[in-house]
């Protein structure tokens, strides 16, 4: 499953089904003079769509790189988000239940 997030301001701001919505909205912001991030996440890959208002293709770039120094600049692991986003609440319920079958084993009673 493929999303689309949109950042400025050093925070994601938005997020997309269709990278064509979010290009169209990114461009909006770019119209108020800020630098604005288009990024596509799929599974555990990230990587950087398009760069307004300096336009042009982001692929020009690095993807991996400049993705990851975006993601730092917003403080998030791209990839982390991606599983955390696509995995998170089964993980959660089976650590719990993990949890407490370790406790059952070990004889602790509350």
């Amino acid at each position: 499953m493929t999303s689309y997030r949109v950042g400025f301001d050093g925070k994601w701001q938005e997020h997309f089904d269709e990278q064509a919505d979010a290009v169209e909205w990114a461009k909006e912001v770019a119209e108020t003079g800020r630098v604005v991030y288009v990024d596509e996440r799929r599974w555990y890959r990230t990587k950087l769509v398009k760069v307004f208002p300096r336009g042009g293709d982001a692929s020009q770039l690095t993807a991996g790189r400049e993705s990851e120094r975006v993601s730092a600049f917003f403080d998030s692991d791209p990839r982390i988000d991606a599983f955390l986003d696509d995995f998170g609440g089964p993980l959660l319920i089976i650590g719990v239940v993990a949890f407490f079958a370790v406790l059952g084993y070990l004889g602790v009673q509350w």
